[in-house]
This record gives structure tokens, sequence and C-alpha cells, in this order.
């Protein structure tokens, strides 16, 4: 299940982007909009709520839990300010325990 989960996420980002900078040149409606960030925002929760499942340390665990959890209960939420600055932190803060945890570090043979 997680070697197919982890095969479709990519084909799901690569659409979500394609639609992202299509959306550049073709005027979407709002309402495509909004459903093309709803989806952009529920797969990098996934994709955080799975990584988050599979790793070791409670810390860096519970962290992407929650911050899966928000950016993909989000969509559910009425859009305002204070949502909108939580779900770019729920973004960027598992991004930076990546770059700085000695779980995520590849290491070189």
């Amino acid at each position: 299940m997680k070697k197919n989960l982890f095969s479709i996420l990519p084909i799901l980002i690569a659409f979500v982007l394609v639609a992202k900078i299509s959306g550049w040149f073709i005027n979407y409606s709002e309402q495509t909009n909004n459903l093309i960030n709803s989806l952009m925002f529920t797969i990098i929760g996934v994709y955080y709520v799975i990584n988050g499942l599979l790793l070791n340390q409670l810390k860096i665990k519970i962290t992407l839990l929650i911050s899966g959890l928000f950016l993909i209960g989000m969509n559910f939420i009425t859009q305002n300010y204070i949502v909108s600055i939580i779900g770019i932190v729920c973004i960027i803060v598992p991004m930076l325990i990546a770059k700085y945890s000695k779980e995520f570090k590849i290491k070189e043979n």
C-alpha cells in the first residue's frame, strides 16, 4: 500500500503543477482555482501524514501529522488571514525539520 501511495502522489503532484502553471495562461474560473488549491494542499497534507507515520522520532512524527492534518482540514475551514498563515507555517516547518533532522539525512556509502 505504501508503495502504491508513493507512486500515485508524484502523478497527482505533476497534475496540480501543470494545472497551476496553465492557470497563468488560461483564465480559470474562481471555483476551478479554488479546487486546484484545495487539491494542492490536500496532496501536501497526505504526503506529510504518510511520512509522519513512517518516522521513528516522536516529536517529528507528531509535527508532521499535525501539519498534514491541518493542511487537509483547512479546505473545510472558512479561509481568513490566520488560517492562511497557519497553513504556510504547516508547509514550511516540516521542510525545515527535514533539512536539519538527522533522520532525514541521506547516508552516502
